[in-house]
């Protein structure tokens, strides 16, 4: 959203977009060269409406962009690599085939939370690619940056400090379980990572969305939302929600958004 334009994904119906000025709507759908009709994250930048791609279904997905100025849509789908006689379709330093599930803006980059390949960050200047699992850090760097969970990502959030990434932690690891999941953070400072699971104080792995304000982090999953002290990469507070999930969180200045089972909360942030 921005003062002019809102934009609303649908999951089968395309992308819906206001005119604020104006209060006029328009659809853009298949029709309009969308890659699928399913969106599951969208964000504006400039001229450009991004707009991540997701089928929960056949997990497929992908990320373009409607130009505004001549309404076109404009896809990113990569082409068929071949490394070592293999076929590798979805390669780190290209952009994603799987489902786009959050989508964000920071500087010069734009940062996707890919579920099943990773966080991704796409410089918007110099018009790479480049990708963060569980195993691997941006700049092809062996180290663990996603949290495990088969790079699961369910969410992402930035800050002037930080990219956050959420993580569902899928299935059951045996006594690894608590290891599992989670939520990671990258310092544009210092150029590291950090993991928050259970072992700093998270209730379970499954962190569905994340959201980041200017000092602190928050999480929301299953059965709860944390706040998180980002420089001890620490639990400082916990709200338990009982058999409710957590699905959704926005920061505003004064107040934290939650969505929560089928309702909406504010909360003070002084609270």
């Amino acid at each position: 959203m921005t003062p002019d334009l809102l934009a609303l994904g649908t999951v089968g119906s395309g992308v819906f977009v206001c005119e604020r000025s104006s209060g006029k709507w328009m659809q853009f759908t298949e029709r309009d060269g969308l890659l699928m009709p399913s969106v599951e994250s969208l964000c504006i930048v400039g001229g450009k409406l991004w707009i991540g791609f997701g089928d929960a279904n056949t997990r497929h997905g992908g990320i373009g962009y409607i130009d505004w100025q001549t309404r076109k849509f404009v896809g990113l789908t990569p082409d068929l690599k071949v490394v070592r006689t293999s076929v590798q379709t979805d390669t780190y330093d290209q952009p994603p085939k799987a489902r786009v599930v959050g989508l964000v803006y920071s500087g010069d980059a734009l940062w996707l939370a890919a579920k099943g390949k990773g966080l991704q960050r796409f410089d918007l200047v110099q018009q790479t690619w480049d990708t963060a699992t569980s195993d691997r850090a941006f700049n092809n760097k062996t180290e663990q940056a996603v949290s495990d969970g088969g790079n699961m990502l369910t969410s992402c959030a930035v800050n002037r400090d930080f990219i956050v990434a959420g993580t569902d932690r899928s299935g059951s690891h045996g006594s690894w379980d608590k290891y599992w999941g989670g939520l990671s953070y990258y310092s544009f400072e210092t150029k590291s990572w950090q993991i928050v699971s259970e072992q700093q104080g998270l209730p379970n792995g499954y962190v569905l969305c994340v959201a980041a304000g200017e000092k602190q982090l928050w999480a929301g999953g299953r059965s709860f939302v944390v706040e998180i002290d980002p420089s001890r990469a620490k639990v400082t507070r916990i709200a338990d929600l009982g058999r409710v999930w957590a699905h959704a969180i926005e920061v505003s200045k004064n107040d934290l958004w939650i969505g929560a089972g089928n309702q909406l909360f504010r909360v003070p942030r002084s609270n």
